[in-house]
């Protein structure tokens, strides 16, 4: 019989016994979170590594690998032997859990995300039609599209003005106009000046607009010029700082 025999069956079932009663305190250790494993012939794996599964597994099935150089004839090779490789074969398990559930969790939150991405789109389409719905019934605002007939420094000086009272040139006019209907006050006409065509939507409601076309008859003049006449009378005012 050799001096040193080797341990029997039990005596290494109840070493690796021994050895899983400590899984459940290091249920959730990661690849190189421990020190003095005896595994300095592998590589440590990198931070990447330790939150890739395949990469866990991989390490994990590394560890279960058995030392190649055992010396069998000596009873502290193979004891020494047995405690690494049962701390090893721990420390897989441990890995190997630790991949299953961080796998089930990517998967599972791969599906949350999804749900949650779709949540929002749904959300966002309905803003969507909320406003194109609001938009579409909201009632419009009276305007007329109008080719005014006036000297182009007078509209100018008039846009500029209503800039600095931060109000649209079409509200600008539509106020001018406004006033003339109510006022029924024609202005003179300017033959000193030559006037040029400019576009404008102006804000007047129809009724407005109908009574200003009849001091346009009046007038003797087309509408658009008349609307000029307006703009350039009300820049003779800024002019005369009465503003």
């Amino acid at each position: 019989m050799h001096p040193n025999p080797a341990p029997r069956d039990d005596e290494l079932d109840a070493l690796f016994t021994s050895r899983a009663e400590t899984r459940a305190k290091e249920r959730y250790r990661l690849a190189g979170g421990a020190s003095g494993t005896g595994r300095s012939r592998r590589s440590t794996p990198t931070l990447d590594d330790a939150l890739d599964p395949v990469a866990m597994l991989e390490e994990a099935a590394a560890l279960l690998e058995p030392e190649p150089d055992v010396d069998w004839s000596s009873a502290e090779s193979l004891d020494a032997h047995a405690l690494r490789y049962a701390r090893h074969c721990d420390e897989a398990l441990t890995l190997a859990d630790v991949a299953f559930a961080y796998d089930d969790l990517v998967r599972r939150g791969a599906v949350e995300r999804r749900r949650v991405l779709r949540r929002a789109e749904a959300i966002r389409n309905r803003r969507r039609r909320a406003l194109e719905r609001d938009y579409a019934t909201e009632p419009r605002r009276a305007n007329h599209p109008v080719k005014v007939e006036v000297d182009p420094g007078a509209w100018n000086a008039v846009k500029r003005g209503a800039y600095f009272d931060r109000r649209p040139m079409g509200a600008k006019v539509a106020e001018l106009i406004d006033r003339a209907v109510q006022d029924r006050v024609i202005p003179r006409r300017s033959p000193v000046r030559t006037p040029e065509r400019r576009f404008a939507r102006l804000f007047v409601e129809a009724g407005t607009w109908a009574g200003f076309r009849v001091l346009a008859l009046d007038a003797r003049v087309s509408a658009g010029r008349l609307v000029g006449l307006l703009v350039e009378r009300e820049a003779k005012r800024y002019e005369d700082g009465e503003r």
